[in-house]
């Protein structure tokens, strides 16, 4: 996360606030806010900095060591762990995690198990050159299946996991086993393997979960209002100390692991080690503050806006412009999702199309997830249609499209629809249901469900756009040629 996409959301709090559409009711809110801001913005650029020095070189040793080894239990061992492991450092995740009253790192390690299985389904992919349709039609027919036995309280919050946990720290590992397995099975077009990863391991915390809560037979609310007055110095501290000791839980094991991985298969140099030491290090200090200035400036003011935000519709709509437009314009991995429906479409389909069109459809799902609270809609009447028209397209759209389709559903569910938008909808389901915490709960999760489906959809689309332009340009070819014999040449690839 850049300043450049939090602009608009200061900008948007501050009008909001200005003209008295979501009036705050203390000062301390706003100060709160300003820190908070402050906190993101310094945060994520301490991360980015550490994961370049460590997350980063950390994956690509692992994925470059599993090259070597022919051993394919050794390589599922290692994906599985990898998987389960960073899982637990996402900070995505925890931020979402943070607002139900629940065993915090049980569910995460839960959900960290599903991603270790689905890293190695998505090994196999790559390794047997499976086509992604199959499987991904076969893990969401089971998540379907799955979501008619689960208590419907639980459904929302489930499907908002899987938007959530493909993050800043999963990603380069990600990439960097994608394109070493391909390596190893000296797949020529490492495009049509390595993508389509994070869409595979994106359903494991769906499938894990639905499992869970129908044997747990357990309901999640919301995180309670705090009726305590502290003060805005206590409130701090008590969110940095509260923070350490999460941040040094989900941080320790990737260290750990690492050491231990590389001592046995790699042996580093000391001096490589050292600066991925310092690079965790840098890591851990960031995420320390991008976590608490989430918890103490987006999500308390986000609460507060959506209870003002319940009974106006309309200011609802021009939120969702505003925000849904800015999230995708100021987020970088759009920008690369862009290169690669450029690439795969031979030069069809440009990058600005493609922001623009997700913007579009940004702005949608954001307006479909906050009416989904003031309307009551069931979050499984978005879903299911959704999910049939995707699964449509991917069989008519080349499977490169899909597998890009697929990864790209974590481009927009990122951190500030987790520490912002989710909070939104929160405080609108809890002003609606009287702050009934059990029943605000089962409409207010959802929004990074609706928001992770939208660009697959987008994709999709111009994927079969490209395909019929593609037919077009032929069939006009075709018709330049007047006679049989006609002395011209013209390639139809």
């Amino acid at each position: 996360m850049t300043f450049a996409s939090l602009v608009p959301i200061v900008l948007i709090v501050l009008c909001f606030c200005y003209f008295n559409v979501t009036p705050i009711s203390n000062n301390d809110e706003l100060i709160l806010f300003g820190i908070g801001v402050s906190f993101l913005t310094i945060g994520a650029s301490i991360f980015s900095f550490g994961a370049d020095l460590s997350l980063g070189k950390i994956g690509n040793n692992i994925g470059n060591s599993l090259t070597k080894h022919k051993n394919i239990y050794l390589i599922f061992v290692v994906v599985f762990l990898i998987g389960f492991i960073i899982t637990l450092a996402e900070p995505d995740l925890e931020l979402l995690v943070d607002q139900i009253n629940t065993n915090k790192w049980l569910l995460i390690s839960i959900i960290a198990l599903g991603i270790g299985i689905m890293f190695i389904l998505a090994s196999l992919r790559i390794l047997f050159n499976i086509n992604i349709t199959y499987i991904l039609l076969a893990l969401y027919g089971l998540i379907f299946a799955l979501a008619i036995l689960v208590d419907q309280n639980v459904i929302p919050f489930v499907f908002d996991s899987g938007g959530v946990t493909t993050g800043s720290v999963s990603v380069p590992f990600i990439i960097s086993l994608g394109v070493g397995l391909s390596s190893i099975k000296k797949i020529n077009n490492k495009d049509d393997t390595s993508f389509g990863f994070t869409g595979i391991v994106s359903s494991g915390p769906l499938i894990v979960l639905l499992i869970y809560f129908i044997f747990a037979n357990q309901k999640l609310d919301l995180t309670g209002e705090v009726d305590q007055v502290v003060t805005v110095g206590q409130t701090i501290s008590s969110s940095l100390i509260e923070t350490l000791v999460s941040t040094s839980i989900s941080i320790f094991p990737i260290l750990a692991f690492y050491l231990i991985y590389d001592f046995l298969f790699i042996k580093s140099k000391l001096k490589e080690i050292i600066h991925i030491l310092i690079g965790i290090l840098i890591v851990f200090i960031g995420l320390i503050f991008f976590l608490s200035g989430a918890n103490l400036g987006l999500i308390p003011i986000g609460r507060s806006m959506g209870k003002s935000l319940v009974d106006e519709p309309y200011y609802v709509l021009l939120f969702s412009i505003f925000i849904g437009a800015a999230i995708i314009y100021a987020e970088p991995s759009v920008r690369i999702l862009g290169e690669q429906v450029e690439n795969l479409s031979e030069g069809i389909i440009k990058r600005k199309q493609l922001f623009f069109t997700l913007a579009v459809g940004n702005i949608f799902a954001l307006l479909l997830s906050l009416y989904k609270v003031i309307y009551e809609i069931n979050l499984l009447y978005i879903i299911v249609p959704g999910y049939i028209l995707i699964f449509a397209l991917a069989l008519i759209v080349p499977k490169q499209f899909v597998a890009v389709a697929f990864d790209s559903g974590g481009v927009a569910s990122g951190t500030l629809t987790a520490a912002f938008i989710t909070p939104i909808a929160s405080g609108m389901a809890l002003e609606k249901y009287n702050n009934d915490v059990s029943l605000a709960s089962s409409t207010s999760f959802g929004v990074a469900a609706i928001v992770a489906m939208i660009p697959l959809l987008v994709v999709e689309l111009l994927g079969l756009n490209s395909v019929i332009k593609a037919k077009l340009i032929y069939k006009k070819a075709r018709e330049r040629i007047k006679e049989e014999n006609e002395n011209q040449v013209i390639h139809f690839a």
